[in-house]
């Protein structure tokens, strides 16, 4: 694994943690000739990070706002790589299913039924015997006979209804439900690639369009240096290793004791930025001039004026530092190399005014503005 990212991103030790909690079959060592190579790249651009993962199978770029997500997403990237079959969400240890709960039992002791009460019995009266007629006293009337009591009936006794005992059974036990298994967000997988016969295919990003307004100075055109204005448009394709290019106008002059210089030109360049911090970009830049210089002369009795092809290329070291918002300024300087030298002379009296030399010097100070 080569990892180059701005300190602020999370480390390499990082990057390779996340690929194996997505596969199995990852393993990072020091680079022997069997194993497969991966090469991380993250540069910080205006208001994004982009970053790219490029193996022997091709190269894969993303962009995000935060470098954090964009490590997460190469080290998806990575994983499916080496694993197509690996999954979106990090290896989580196989759940050990809880034992099932054995309800206490609760044992009801059995009902003892109430013996059954013993019926009060009531005595049977005993009938008194019959009286005995006294012997007749002479000469006393007999005496008449008193009739025999009539015996009670015994009472019969009303037998009781026997007692049932009433069980109430025990409730139920109801056992209590088994935790569910914490369960692990999934991630969301980045977007299926462009080609699904690559898996590593670029995905497209959006460029980055910018308006820069500014000052400059050459050396090379005139005998004295030209200051001027330039305003210029840039834009950035997508990929991490892709230049900027921009397009400008300039317009220089300068007076000089012998004769007015004036420049006008088009300007075409191009730079590969790096990032330095989240605030500083330093680029080489390479940059073509086409226009037109034109010369008239200064106090001289018939003045005329001469008017030639001009271009030159310059190789610029430039440095941007971020300003608060989407604004930014720039310095920019290097040598140029004259590719047209016109000579400018005074015919009567033949004088010459200026021989454009072949090396010359070029610097500018500008500011921007991101407009996306």
């Amino acid at each position: 694994m080569q990892y180059d990212a701005p300190p602020t991103c999370p480390s390499r030790a990082e990057l390779e943690t996340r690929i194996e909690s997505l596969t199995r079959l990852a393993s990072f060592v020091d680079a022997p000739a069997t194993a497969q190579h991966f090469a991380v790249h993250i540069d910080h651009r205006d208001r994004h990070f982009v970053g790219s993962l490029r193996t022997a199978a091709g190269t894969r770029a993303v962009e995000a706002d935060r470098c954090e997500d964009v490590v997460a997403a190469l080290a998806l990237v990575a994983a499916i790589a080496i694993d197509p079959r690996a999954m979106a969400s990090p290896i989580a240890p196989p759940l050990t299913p809880a034992p099932p709960l054995t309800p206490p039992l609760t044992l009801t002791p059995a009902l003892t039924p109430a013996p059954t009460p013993t019926p009060a019995l009531t005595p049977a009266l005993t009938p008194t015997p019959a009286l005995t007629p006294a012997p007749a006293l002479t000469p006393a009337p007999a005496l008449t006979p008193t009739p025999a009591l009539t015996p009670t009936p015994a009472l019969t006794p009303t037998p009781s209804p026997p007692l049932t005992p009433t069980l109430t059974p025990a409730p139920a036990l109801t056992p209590a439900p088994a935790p569910a298994p914490a369960l692990t967000p999934a991630l969301t997988p980045a977007p299926a690639p462009a080609n699904p016969d690559h898996p590593l295919s670029p995905l497209p990003l959006p460029w980055h369009p910018a308006l820069t307004a500014g000052a400059e100075l050459r050396t090379a055109p005139a005998s004295i240096p030209l200051f001027g204005a330039n305003l210029a448009a840039s834009i950035r394709p997508p990929g991490p290793l892709a230049p900027a290019l921009y397009a400008a106008f300039a317009y220089d002059t300068a007076p000089s004791g012998q004769a007015h210089f004036a420049l006008a030109a088009g300007e075409l360049g191009a730079c590969l930025p790096r990032s330095l911090t989240p605030s500083w970009t330093v680029a080489p830049c390479i940059q073509v001039d086409l226009g037109q210089v034109r010369a008239a002369g200064v106090d001289v009795a018939h003045p005329s004026d001469a008017a030639r092809l001009w271009s030159d290329v310059s190789l610029l070291g430039r440095a941007r530092m971020r300003l608060p918002s989407a604004f930014y300024a720039e310095a920019s300087a290097g040598p140029s190399v004259s590719l047209t030298r016109p000579t400018y002379v005074f015919q009567d009296p033949y004088v010459v005014v200026h021989q454009v030399p072949l090396l010359g010097l070029y610097a500018g100070l500008s500011v921007g503005a991101a407009v996306w």
